[in-house]
């Protein structure tokens, strides 16, 4: 795991130049060592978190002209094999793919990296991340048509020598969403390469930039598969022996939910006893999780560290977080998220969790809630939202689960698109909502969804759905939280279910055998019924929520105040007033506005995060 940069097409000394400007931003990712590659029109910069090929696995790797630059990790027998005969990690293995067959060799890799590769024969660069976006790359064209790139976008501007102004476009879908789909970003001008895809920069031509995988193409058109469910656990522990592979210590990261709790337990049915378990509490009992945790570990006999994030730390801990935030994160869990990884790192290099399960296999109860949706919508006769209206004034607005909050965002999705309400469940304001509060004209609402790709008739709708959620929720959201988090600590995290394998797999599994009424996640479950608890399998999904509508009220109250004050005169971008009068109603409790007021704060730490690099 590592930071990469560069800029194609200047001279060498400015080249130099603007990646020295870079490298400093990235050092947090790879805080082992850094190189430095220049060549006329070229230059390209590295920084190394070492976890394999300790001694020889240093980069930029020269070789016949060409160069490379790699973040991420491979996985599978051949690398393993190329591994013990060059001695340098993965790295090696995947220049020697790129120098023999180019672009082509891409579909033939399994792991998570983005990479930049020159062809010096060829004068030429491809640039490409992994299938889900596990690893970040950002791009954008500056003086004299250069392109620069960078794992983090701090580090792209230092390289151009500016902060371009905010994008209307991606403010308006970070306000709907919490984040801005690829290629997209919340800067004009600049952009992230989509999972699963490439560009090619050519000296002399125009950028070539296309697919080389799509998750919407792995949906199958749901008839049954006879013996695929039966797969499913050999495939994830051949996933997680892989993903054991390291040079330096490794550890786990368990919630006490269904998927990390398989994923620690596959890994000591592969022998792996001596490993520790990381978790992270609240002191707010609804939320807290530990428990659970603490009883998969103990069962296993592995070492637990772990904390609960309480009360006087918050205040301290989310400045710290926020200060690391690479532009705006629009996920409330990225607190938690941040202190897991500060605590883990200290500790290991490497840890496994259990992101992609849900997205895979409907762990949501969004799943569960569009049987209801569809109901609502084929019976009009009944009053739904004005029984919904009823509920909301009597329904409290405290806890994990609260009623009033799940019923403002489920009346919200009610007579959208079945696949866009989905995204209206999971986000803040809806897109009409955040237009009025941008004051943007309707027009632009055909022009918000156009990020997502036309449907396709014949296909498994529920994993169409899923597919849905994998690209945009997990690949734009949780991913990059996950990468963000674990990398201002220098911590590479690993998650199994991402295994292409278990992908393509978990969509030719019919979504009838996933989700049922209110049951989620049904075929998952019934496939770890030998390895784990029924009472585990059983529990409700939880996800890694801090209880922030509390935090508002109390610990976080007069920090956040304070930034949405700023807020309005510092970006000029809402109007006068609007921010603080969600965050007065919130703290009156007439309504629980967690979600908009952490994606305000966010932005305006995030934004202000990004103007300091060229200050």
């Amino acid at each position: 795991m590592c930071g990469i940069c560069g800029v194609l097409g200047l001279p060498a000394l400015a080249g130099r130049s603007a990646v020295a400007r870079m490298l400093p931003r990235i050092r947090h990712r790879g805080p082992d060592g850094e190189g430095l590659f220049v060549d006329d029109g070229v230059a390209m910069g590295h920084t190394r978190l070492a976890i394999r090929g300790l001694i020889q696995g240093r980069q930029p790797f020269l070789k016949e002209r060409c160069a490379l630059v790699f973040n991420g990790e491979l996985y599978g027998p051949e690398v393993e094999e190329a591994c013990g005969v060059e001695g340098a990690g993965d790295t090696s293995y995947l220049f020697s793919l790129l120098h023999n067959h180019g672009r082509e060799s891409l579909e033939g890799l399994e792991g998570m990296f983005a990479l930049a590769f020159w062809d010096g024969r060829k004068r030429s660069c491809l640039l490409a991340r992994d299938r889900a976006g596990e690893k970040p790359l950002f791009y954008a064209k500056g003086k004299e048509g250069a392109l620069f790139f960078a794992s983090e976008l701090r580090a792209l501007i230092s390289g151009l020598g500016l902060c371009p102004s905010v994008d209307r476009m991606g403010l308006h879908r970070y306000l709907s969403l919490g984040y801005v789909p690829s290629p997209g970003t919340i800067l004009e001008g600049i952009f992230q390469l989509e999972p699963g895809s490439f560009l090619i920069w050519q000296e002399g031509e125009e950028l070539k930039i296309g697919k080389y995988w799509s998750i919407f193409d792995a949906v199958t058109s749901g008839a049954e598969s006879p013996g695929e469910e039966g797969g499913l656990l050999d495939t994830l522990q051949e996933s997680v022996r892989w993903r054991l592979k390291a040079d330096v210590p490794a550890g786990f990261l368990v919630s006490g939910g269904v998927d990390s709790s398989a994923v620690v337990t596959l890994a000591t049915r592969l022998g792996l006893r001596d490993a520790p378990c990381f978790s992270l509490g609240f002191d707010e009992a609804g939320y807290d999780e530990l428990p659970w945790a603490e009883s998969v570990v103990s069962r296993l006999g592995l070492r637990h560290v772990k904390r609960k994030l309480g009360r006087e730390d918050v205040s301290a801990t989310a400045e710290r977080a926020l200060r690391a935030m690479d532009g705006p994160m629009g996920d409330p869990s990225w607190i938690p998220t941040f202190t897991l990884a500060e605590m883990t790192a200290r500790k290991v290099k490497v840890a496994l969790g259990g992101d992609g399960a849900d997205e895979l296999f409907g762990g949501y109860q969004a799943f569960a809630f569009e049987r209801w949706a569809a109901f609502f919508e084929s019976h009009p006769a009944i009053p739904v939202r004005g029984i919904g209206e009823l509920l909301l004034r009597c329904s409290p607005s405290t806890g994990y689960r609260t009623p009033r909050y799940a019923i403002n965002q489920f009346l919200k999705g009610l007579g959208m698109a079945r696949r866009q309400r989905h995204f209206v469940w999971l986000g803040a304001w809806t897109p009409e909502e955040s237009a009025g509060l941008m004051v943007r004209p309707e027009e632009d609402m055909k022009e918000f969804w156009s990020f997502l790709p036309d449907e396709i008739s014949g296909l498994d709708a529920g994993n169409f759905l899923m597919a849905h959620y994998f690209r945009y929720y997990l690949g734009e959201s949780l991913l990059i939280k996950s990468d963000r988090a674990s990398m201002a600590h220098g911590l590479e995290i690993r998650s199994p279910f991402l295994d292409s394998r278990m992908v393509e797999l978990a969509m030719r599994i019919p979504s009838t055998s996933k989700v049922r009424g209110r049951r989620t996640k049904l075929v998952l479950k019934e496939a770890f019924s030998p390895i784990l608890e029924t009472s585990l399998l059983k529990r409700a999904k939880q996800g890694f929520a801090p209880p922030l509508s509390d935090w508002v009220r109390g610990v976080l109250r007069e920090s956040m105040r304070s930034s949405l004050e700023k807020l309005e005169t510092r970006w000029s971008l809402f109007p006068a007033g609007e921010p603080l009068r969600l965050f007065e109603e919130h703290l009156s409790r007439r309504r629980d506005h967690r979600r908009k007021l952490w994606v305000l704060w966010a932005l305006d730490r995030g934004l202000e995060n990004l103007q300091e690099v060229v200050k």
